[in-house]
């Protein structure tokens, strides 16, 4: 009997903290953005995040309307290979996609 006992109490301690508390940058954003700790990100929760709500259906695999950690994690991911593209300033020497051709003077 005092396992379940112990069992139930290891239930309730996990349930009444937030479920990512890791020290992370991500894990820290998305408790932020997962206002009742139910570790999922509802669009209501997301409402601020224009992005996010732009490609909800492209990272909500599951189909379940919410964002797991996981799914999260790669809303993140995507979001910031995307960012550190566009501050990736390749100079018009250096870029191969850019033809310098002839001045048109």
């Amino acid at each position: 009997m005092k396992a379940i006992y112990l069992v139930a109490g290891f239930g309730v301690a996990l349930f009444s903290t937030p479920l990512f508390a890791e020290d992370t940058a991500q894990a820290k954003q998305f408790n932020k953005l997962d206002k009742d700790n139910d570790g999922s990100i509802t669009m209501y929760e997301a409402k601020e995040h224009v992005d996010m709500l732009k490609s909800w259906e492209d990272f909500d695999k599951n189909a379940n309307g919410k964002l797991e950690f996981s799914e999260f994690s790669a809303f993140e991911a995507r979001s910031d290979q995307t960012s550190k593209k566009a501050k990736t300033f390749v100079p018009p020497e250096n870029n191969d996609d850019y033809d310098l051709g002839a001045a048109p003077f």
